[in-house]
């Protein structure tokens, strides 16, 4: 199970967002697709990007989890 892209929102393609599915233990699984862009001096993905992946995790996570 994926995102399907054209529904996604600028931010989450942006990102690379894809949403997997559910463990064993029914949490949500959610990976990113990290650019070269997002990368700093020191190759390593920039905290801002890293917070943004964050919050759009746990925003699909809380939504996952809501009831019906």
């Amino acid at each position: 199970m994926s995102d399907a892209t054209p529904n996604l929102p600028p931010g989450a393609q942006l990102l690379g967002r894809e949403w997997v599915g559910f463990d064993e233990a029914g949490q949500a699984l959610i990976r990113f697709q990290a650019q070269l862009a997002f990368t700093n001096r020191h190759g390593t993905v920039q905290g801002g990007f890293l917070a943004a992946m964050l919050d759009s995790a746990t925003g699909i996570c809380a939504l996952a989890a809501a009831p019906g």
